[in-house]
C-alpha cells in the first residue's frame, strides 16, 4: 500500500459518506446513465449512477433493473431542470436548498412521480410556511393537484384578504381555469364589486384566448375559455349604474342576456323568468374576510412547567390535553415541544406533528391537521390553516401527535388555571394530576371573538 495521498485520492478528502455523494453528483465520476431533462431551449443532461439512485427511489429500481429496465438515457421532458437537479441533490447528499415557492412545488413534483416521500414532505412543509400573496395562486394549484386541503385552505384564505392586489397582479392570467372557478365560489372576498370580478374574468379570457390562439375579441370565444366563470357572477348584486358602465359586460354577455340582466337589476323585483337559468341568482353581497383574520390582536396563553421530565417516542406519541375558556375566542395556534438534543447545539430536523380538535362532550372531531416543521430542538409555534372558533364554557381537546422517534421533554404544570389578558383558562379537565402527557400543549395563542 502506497504511504502517500495522491491527489486523485478523492475519497481521503471526504470523512462521510454524504460528502462523497456529493462529489460523485458534481463530477459525474464513475456514472453509468444519464437524464436529458427539460423541453424547448431549457434542456440539460446529468450524469448519474444506477444503483445510487435505485438505493433511494423504487422507481428507478424498477426502471434499471427491473424485467422492463429502460437504456442509459432517459429523457424526461415534463420536470424543469432545476427541479431535476435538486431531487439528485437530495438523493446522493441528504440535502436540499429550497429558494422559492415555485421551485418546492416543482421538486414536490419530482419527488411525487418518483417516490421519494421524505423530499415530499420537506417540500409540502416549506411551501406551506413560505407561502404568501406572491405565491398563492401557484401553491393553491399545487395543494388541489396533491389533494393537500391544508394548504388549500391557508391558500384561499391568503386570496380572500389580498383579492384585489392578487387578481390586479400579472400572475392572475397564468392560474389555471379551476383556480380561477374556485377564487369566485369563495363567499368572503376583500374586493369592491362584482364588475371588479367581471373585469378580472375578461382579463384571464383573453389571455387563455391568446395561448389557444382564438379571437380575443369574440364573445364567443371569451365565454368558451372561461367556463361556467361567467356563471358564478353575482349580477343581481350590481347596481344599474355600475352595470351600465362596466365595458366588461358587452364582452362577455351576449346582447339578449345583457338585456334581461339589466331588467332584472333596475327591477328590484322578483327575478324574471327569462333569467339565464345557468346565471347566479344570488342578491347576497360578497363580504370582507372576517375582520379578526386580518387585524385582530393575537395573545398568549403560556402554561408554566415546574417539573420537567423526559418521554422517549419509539414509534408515534399521541398527547391529549383537554381545556375550557370562560369566553368565546379563535385559537390561531399553539406550542408544542421538540425533541431533546445531547448535542451543545440543537440541531436540525424535520417535525411531523398531528394535531385534532375534538368536542370532548361529544367526541367529534371539529378539525384535523398534519403539519411537517423544520424545528431545532425547542418549542416551536404551530400556527393553523386558518383560526378555529372556540365557544365558551364547553370542553374541547386537543390531540397532538408526534411521528419522529426521539426523546422529548414533558413535565408537569404549577396549576390548572391560566387568566390571559383578562381571559381564564382552566386546563386538565378530566385528566390526572401526575399526566405528563398532557403537558404536551404549552401555549395557545388566540384572540377574542368580537
Amino acid at each position: 500500500m502506497c504511504d502517500e495521498i495522491t491527489y486523485s485520492d478523492w475519497q481521503t478528502k471526504h470523512n462521510k459518506i454524504c460528502e462523497r455523494g456529493k462529489h460523485l453528483f458534481e463530477t459525474g465520476l464513475f456514472s453509468d446513465c444519464k437524464f436529458i431533462v427539460g423541453n424547448g431551449s431549457k434542456i440539460r443532461t446529468f450524469p448519474a449512477h444506477k444503483l445510487i439512485l435505485s438505493m433511494a427511489s423504487p422507481v428507478f429500481e424498477a426502471m434499471f433493473y427491473g424485467p422492463m429496465g429502460e437504456n442509459n438515457a432517459i429523457t424526461v421532458p415534463d420536470i424543469q431542470t432545476e427541479a431535476f437537479e435538486c431531487m439528485l441533490q437530495y438523493i446522493y447528499t441528504d440535502k436540499v436548498n429550497l429558494s422559492s415557492t415555485d421551485l418546492a412545488c416543482e421538486l414536490c413534483y419530482a419527488a411525487h412521480k418518483y417516490l421519494l416521500p421524505f423530499l415530499v414532505k420537506m417540500c409540502s412543509a416549506f411551501i406551506f410556511r413560505d407561502v404568501d400573496s406572491r405565491s398563492a395562486f401557484r401553491a393553491l394549484e399545487f395543494g388541489i393537484l396533491f389533494n393537500d386541503r391544508n394548504l388549500q385552505e391557508r391558500c384561499l384564505q391568503i386570496i380572500e384578504e389580498n383579492a384585489s392586489d392578487m387578481i390586479l397582479d400579472a400572475k392572475f392570467c397564468d392560474i389555471q381555469l379551476s383556480t380561477l372557478l374556485k377564487i369566485l365560489d369563495l363567499e368572503n372576498l376583500l374586493v369592491g364589486n362584482e364588475t371588479f370580478l367581471l373585469y378580472a374574468i375578461l382579463r384571464w379570457a383573453q389571455k387563455e384566448c391568446i395561448r389557444k390562439a382564438l379571437d380575443g375579441d369574440n364573445t364567443e370565444c371569451l365565454r368558451m375559455v372561461s367556463g361556467d366563470a361567467i356563471n358564478k357572477i353575482r349580477f343581481l348584486t350590481i347596481t344599474p349604474t355600475e352595470f351600465s358602465q362596466c365595458s366588461a359586460i358587452r364582452q362577455l354577455l351576449n346582447k339578449d342576456e345583457e338585456f334581461t340582466v339589466y331588467q332584472c337589476i333596475s327591477s328590484k323585483r322578483q327575478v324574471k323568468t327569462s333569467y339565464p337559468e345557468y346565471f347566479c341568482r344570488s342578491r347576497k353581497k360578497r363580504t370582507r374576510p372576517p375582520s379578526f383574520i386580518m387585524d385582530c390582536l393575537v395573545m398568549c396563553c403560556n402554561r408554566t412547567i415546574v417539573r420537567i421530565s423526559e418521554v422517549r417516542n419509539k414509534s408515534q406519541l399521541c398527547c391529549r390535553s383537554s381545556f375550557m375558556v370562560e369566553c368565546s375566542i379563535y385559537i390561531h395556534g399553539i406550542k408544542v415541544p421538540t425533541q431533546t438534543f445531547m448535542e451543545k447545539e440543537p440541531s436540525m430536523y424535520q417535525e411531523h406533528i398531528g394535531v385534532a380538535l375534538l368536542n370532548t362532550e361529544t367526541s367529534q372531531e371539529i378539525m384535523s391537521w398534519t403539519f411537517n416543521e423544520y424545528v431545532t430542538g425547542v418549542s416551536t409555534f404551530i400556527k393553523f390553516p386558518k383560526p378555529v372558533k372556540i365557544k365558551r364554557e364547553k370542553v374541547y381537546t386537543l390531540q397532538i401527535t408526534f411521528h419522529e422517534k426521539g426523546v422529548y421533554p414533558i413535565g408537569n404544570y404549577s396549576k390548572h388555571t391560566n387568566l390571559c389578558n383578562n381571559v381564564l383558562f382552566t386546563f386538565g379537565l378530566g385528566e390526572k394530576e401526575d399526566n405528563i402527557l398532557e403537558s404536551a400543549l404549552q401555549a395557545i395563542h388566540f384572540s377574542l371573538v368580537i
